[in-house]
């Protein structure tokens, strides 16, 4: 039989109309709220049916007795963040002492302030499955690391709405799919690690809004395209990993303007055309790894002029056999 029921908060400034069948479950039921109201996290409200809250999600609305028109509640539980770790404790069958027995700052593996969660550390504890889109709800989240887990499916869309998250760790995985455009929001963003997943496609331009990082991996995944000409913007980077992956096209001169860059790592993909003089004007550089790529033309003179640089990779490409005496002059291991 097929129902309308009206779900409303107590105060009723909050009202919905859901139509749905009878012999869906709570939590069937609990998903299409959400769907019309992306506040609503199912972990995150309880449902009020005559006065008696429908605590078993498992049940079956016409075991319940709903009628056509019938009216349910909605109440927010009171802390949001603990009711997301717990529902995330049971979707990755966590062993941790997340318990409603214990006071949150006493739970492991994570760290609390006023009641919100700021530090979610989850590395090394073989979850598998996708990464779910609750996390997006942590909005006092700085720092999440899932790092060396067993994680599969594609980087939620949801990390986007960590306004406040400094440190994203998703390396070691079995990501898929692209880099959601969506991380272009997280400007306070300060270390991004994606490294060592599946992920495919291009590098988008919004990478550049990360105006505050200052290391990026992106290193073995199957990215492929150019590089974007908005990573100019990143003028804080000190460290850029895009080895071991496809990438073509050439070394865009932009990447001159990144004048605190200290490590440079673009070896091993399908890089084309000269190393242009640019690269000279990277001052505080201290490895450039290059190899296998496609380059060709001459090794630019302007290379001399990266007095901190102490490892130059260039072997592997098309390039000139004939180094400059000013790079020579480098005190610094030159393969080419």
């Amino acid at each position: 039989m097929s129902l309308q029921l009206h779900v409303k908060n107590m105060t009723n400034n909050i009202s919905l109309v859901i139509h749905c069948s009878n012999n869906i479950t709570v939590s069937d039921l609990k998903q299409l709220i959400y769907d019309q109201n992306e506040y609503l996290l199912p972990c995150l409200f309880r449902l009020i049916y005559k006065s008696r809250e429908l605590s078993n999600n498992e049940q079956f609305l016409n075991d319940i007795g709903l009628q056509n028109d019938d009216a349910l509640y909605f109440v927010m539980k009171l802390n949001p963040d603990k009711e997301i770790l717990l529902y995330l404790k049971d979707k990755f069958n966590l062993d941790i002492n997340w318990s409603n027995e214990l006071q949150f700052d006493q739970w492991r593996c994570m760290y609390v302030l006023d009641n919100r969660v700021t530090d979610l550390t989850l590395f090394n504890l073989g979850l598998t499955g996708e990464i779910p889109a609750e996390i997006g709800k942590l909005r006092n989240l700085q720092k999440l690391d899932l790092f060396n887990n067993q994680l599969t499916g594609e980087i939620p869309t949801e990390i986007g709405k960590l306004s406040n998250l400094q440190q994203l760790w998703l390396s070691n995985n079995q990501l898929t799919g692209e880099i959601p455009t969506e991380i272009g929001k997280l400007s306070n963003l300060q270390k991004l690690d994606l490294s060592n997943n599946q992920l495919t496609g291009d590098i988008h331009p919004e990478i550049g809004k990360l105006i505050n990082l200052q290391v990026l991996w992106l290193d073995n995944n199957q990215l492929t395209g150019e590089i974007s000409t908005e990573i100019e913007k990143l003028t804080n980077l000190q460290a850029l990993y895009l080895s071991n992956n496809q990438l073509r096209g050439d070394i865009p001169t932009e990447i001159g303007k990144l004048s605190n860059l200290q490590e440079l790592w673009l070896d091993n993909n399908q890089l084309r055309g000269d190393i242009h003089p640019e690269i000279g004007k990277l001052i505080n550089l201290q490895g450039l790894w290059l190899y296998n790529n496609q380059l060709t033309g001459k090794i630019p003179t302007e290379i001399g002029k990266l007095t901190n640089l102490q490892r130059l990779y260039l072997y592997d490409n098309n390039l000139s056999k004939n180094i400059p005496e000013e790079v020579k002059k480098l005190k610094c291991i030159i393969k080419n």
